[in-house]
């Protein structure tokens, strides 16, 4: 796995961040860990058509929805903002485990056509930034609050297709041809949520949260013979999820 430059400053920043001494009155440092399990529902959409007659365009989709999981480490501050409220602002970094797998039927398989595909998405390694805002209700030792954040999310799409590479139909006989393409694909997610938070004594909690994050879409272009055909691709998706989390204050 390729670690981006991004990634490389926001593990400097959250080594920073738990590394400052907490003298600050008015709020605390904290760090922690954190568990997820989240339903994640892709749509990808692939289109075709030839550079001499771009009005004559084919196009099919399909969509999948599995269960991922997700591990990762957080660090943050959080201050007191008066008449209860609380806010804190987070960055975290999760390494994830899923699959999600579908098959594009297709509308045929020679060329102008969208050939059938069997294609996979990964959910690789994500990294955000996240702010929290609630507070106690009625004097509760309880936190509810709400949440709100940006993410950047690393997936591997795969793709396994099979059509004719040549501009006959019907394919020859024997002239079938099955192709891997695999593209590195990095969403940017707006996420939204809410959770409580169980404090464990003076320095401990444990936090319990539900979460929907919105992919939105991510569009690419492949070229076939020469740039004689034109493949516009498209993913977007969504997920919702839970994470468990259990936080140090400083």
């Amino acid at each position: 796995m390729k670690t981006p430059r991004a990634l490389l400053i926001f593990s400097l920043a959250a080594l920073l961040l738990v590394g400052i001494p907490a003298h600050a009155e008015d709020g605390r440092f904290y760090a922690g860990l954190a568990a997820s399990a989240e339903s994640m529902d892709i749509r990808y959409a692939k289109s075709v058509y030839e550079s001499a007659a771009p009005q004559d365009i084919a196009g099919d989709a399909a969509a999948d929805d599995e269960d991922v999981s997700g591990f990762g480490v957080l660090a943050g501050y959080r201050w007191p903002l008066g008449g209860g409220l609380l806010l804190s602002a987070e960055i975290d970094y999760v390494l994830h485990g899923g699959t999600l797998r579908a098959r594009l039927p297709g509308t045929g398989q020679n060329q102008g056509q969208v050939w059938p595909e069997d294609w996979s998405l990964k959910k690789d390694y994500s990294y955000g930034l996240t702010a929290r805002l609630g507070g106690s209700p009625g004097g509760s030792d309880l936190n509810l609050y709400a949440l709100a954040g940006i993410r950047s999310i690393r997936t591997e799409f795969t793709i396994v297709q099979t059509g004719c590479p040549r501009a006959v139909a019907p394919c020859p006989p024997g002239m079938l041809a099955v192709s891997t393409f695999r593209h590195d694909r990095d969403f940017t997610a707006w996420m939204i949520g809410a959770g409580l938070e169980k404090p464990l004594g003076e320095d401990f909690a444990l936090q319990l949260e539900a979460r929907y994050a919105d992919y939105g879409r991510k569009s690419w272009t492949r070229l076939f013979n020469a740039g004689e055909v034109v493949i516009p691709l498209a993913l977007s998706g969504r997920e919702t999820g839970v994470s468990l989390r259990l936080l140090r204050y400083f």
